[in-house]
């Protein structure tokens, strides 16, 4: 497992560190189509943005908080230019979604 994979799957669960997380992507000019990439329902920055304003935590390797790794990955690859080697974020979120996939949503009985 490479550096920025180990420090990307540390990312908090808490709601409030992933929201700066993405701001700090979108100061970087972190696109919607990148963040659609890797979010595991293809939503978008500014929904999820907006569903971590009312959570508090995210579940343990559950689906939210894998969006958060994912993110992380992006980030760190990118502040390590060895690492992302000049990959667009789209290549970065392609990659962060392979190295941290989501769960598998079930479909609940009726």
């Amino acid at each position: 497992m490479n550096r920025v994979l180990i420090d990307a799957k540390k990312a908090s669960r808490n709601a409030i560190d992933c929201r700066a997380t993405i701001a700090t992507l979108r100061a970087m000019q972190f696109g919607k189509d990148a963040f659609r990439q890797l979010h595991h329902q293809n939503g978008t920055d500014v929904e999820f943005d907006a569903y971590c304003e009312g959570v508090k935590r995210f579940v343990y390797e559950g689906n939210n908080h894998r969006v958060h790794q994912r993110l992380r990955y992006v980030l760190l690859s990118r502040l390590n230019d060895a690492q992302s080697e000049g990959k667009d974020f789209l290549i970065l979120a392609e990659e962060a979604l392979k190295e941290i996939p989501p769960i598998p949503i079930r479909p609940t009985s009726k």
